[in-house]
């Protein structure tokens, strides 16, 4: 035990170290696992603030970045309403996946996955603007877009009907056509 004016200021133990008050430090190496139980305000977690809105917020004047990968194996984000270690009320979006029953699944794909039996929904906009655009590539022109008025263009970004196709578009199957069929 090390006191200083009559104050118990650090103890060792058969447990480890405890420092009582304040550690001022300029470099820790650490191994293992790292614990830290001092709350501030809340128990929000802020990375470049000391007033996250959220449970974990990460904020920056630049570009700010949450990464998640693994060495040799997927990367995976989960979200859902699981309890346990299982898939069934939870999602993921996952990286690099080579497990079996997935077959476009692997080393270099990108997976979003709904593991229950909802929906999984793409919102275009809170608001009435915005587009939905797949590229392929950056820099690249728009291979389909749909608009935030439901109109679906493949191959224009631009369609001015509920389905426009710029090229060949080939039907296996019946084709039915209501109204006045033009051709």
């Amino acid at each position: 035990t090390l006191y200083y004016n009559g104050v118990n200021r650090f103890r060792t133990s058969g447990a480890g170290v405890t420092v009582y008050n304040q550690l001022d430090t300029t470099n820790i190496v650490a191994s293992g696992i790292i614990t830290a139980t001092t709350e501030l305000n809340s128990p929000l977690v802020g990375v470049g603030t000391d007033d996250p809105a959220t449970d974990i917020q990460v904020r920056k004047a630049g570009a700010a970045q949450i990464r998640v990968s693994s060495d040799t194996d997927a990367a995976i984000v989960s979200v859902g309403r699981e309890t346990g270690a299982g898939n069934g009320n939870n999602a993921a979006f996952r990286y690099g996946n080579n497990s079996t029953g997935f077959p476009y699944s692997n080393s270099d794909s990108l997976d979003i996955i709904n593991y229950d039996n909802g929906n999984v929904n793409f919102y275009l906009s809170a608001t009435t603007q915005g587009g939905y655009y797949w590229h392929k590539g950056s820099n690249s022109s728009r291979l389909m877009t749909l608009t935030n008025t439901g109109r679906l263009g493949i191959g224009l970004t631009n369609p001015s009907e509920a389905l426009s196709v710029v090229g060949i578009a080939t039907v296996t199957g019946n084709l039915l056509v209501g109204g006045n069929g033009s051709f």
